[in-house]
Parts: structure tokens; C-alpha cells; sequence
């Protein structure tokens, strides 16, 4: 019997170590991940299927859409009462969708805090459950106002040269 509890013992031994080591893997992997994630410009979330709770935010959320997280967190609607009123219809029924299981890429504005308006190009992803079922709603989304300032000044500078021409 000894034999036996100085085996049992051992290896009991060995898998607290098992697990301790995959415990510390796992808690350096979160590190590395929100590393990752709050340093880097877009902002990634994790919603519920009815978006009625925000399991993630990436603190780009409070860079882009001036909403501190805790805010956002404890209202999740918070996000969508700042969209530009002409795509709240676009925006909404892109997140339908997506609960449904359909992924979109979508671009819209949102009127910041001072006035302005920034433009937004966001990526939402469905999260099947084992059943096939959607468990959870994932997307990126990230601020392309430059972009599309210089597609503007583009167009303007075209439409002068194309004026410039029917003049010459």
C-alpha cells in the first residue's frame, strides 16, 4: 500500500504541476492578446447576439468613438446613439444580419462628442455555437475619416481638372 500512495502521490504531484504550467500559459497568452489589442488603432469587440451586452472592447473604443469602456460596458447601446442618423438604418440591419450568421463590412459616420464627424469602416463576424447556432457576435472596426477625406479632396481635384480641360 505504500508503493501505491507514494505512486498516487507522484503523480498527483505532476499534474498540479500540469496544470500550474498551463495556468500560467494561459494567463501569459490573455497578457499577450491585450497587449496586442490596446495597442493597435482599430478596435475590437465582443458582443451578445441581441448586443445587449459587450463581453469586449479594445480601448481604441475610447480613442474612436470617445466612449470611456466602462461607460460602453455598462450601456451597451452607447456606440450605436453616436452613428450619423442616415446610417443608424444600414448600421442596424447590418447587425441583424449578423446575428442571423451573415458577416459585413460596413462604413458609416459617428458624430463625436465636440461636433465632428469621423467615418467608420467596420468588419462584424458571427461566432457559431457547437449546434451552428450564433453564440456571440465579433467584429473590428476602425476610423478611416483620413481616407475618406482624401478620396474627397481627390474627386475635387479631378472635377478642377476636368473643368480646367473643357475650359482649355
Amino acid at each position: 500500500r505504500l508503493v501505491t500512495s507514494i505512486q498516487r502521490a507522484v503523480q498527483e504531484a505532476r499534474e498540479r504541476k500540469g496544470r500550474s504550467r498551463a495556468e500560467n500559459a494561459l494567463r501569459h497568452s490573455e497578457e499577450r492578446f491585450r497587449e496586442m489589442a490596446d495597442n493597435i488603432r482599430e478596435m475590437f469587440w465582443c458582443a451578445s447576439v441581441d448586443g445587449q451586452q459587450i463581453f469586449y472592447a479594445s480601448r481604441a473604443c475610447e480613442q474612436i468613438w470617445k466612449i470611456p469602456l466602462v461607460e460602453l460596458y455598462a450601456r451597451p447601446s452607447r456606440w450605436l446613439e453616436q452613428t450619423w442618423a442616415e446610417d443608424k438604418p444600414r448600421v442596424n440591419h447590418a447587425r441583424k444580419l449578423l446575428a442571423q450568421g451573415t458577416a459585413y463590412n460596413l462604413e458609416y459616420r459617428i458624430l463625436q462628442p465636440d461636433g465632428s464627424c469621423r467615418w467608420i469602416e467596420e468588419h462584424g463576424y458571427p461566432v457559431p455555437g457547437p449546434h451552428g447556432q450564433v453564440e456571440r457576435m465579433v467584429g473590428v472596426a476602425h476610423d478611416i475619416t483620413d481616407r475618406k477625406q482624401l478620396e474627397e479632396q481627390l474627386q475635387q481635384a479631378q472635377k478642377i481638372d476636368a473643368i480646367g480641360q473643357l475650359a482649355g
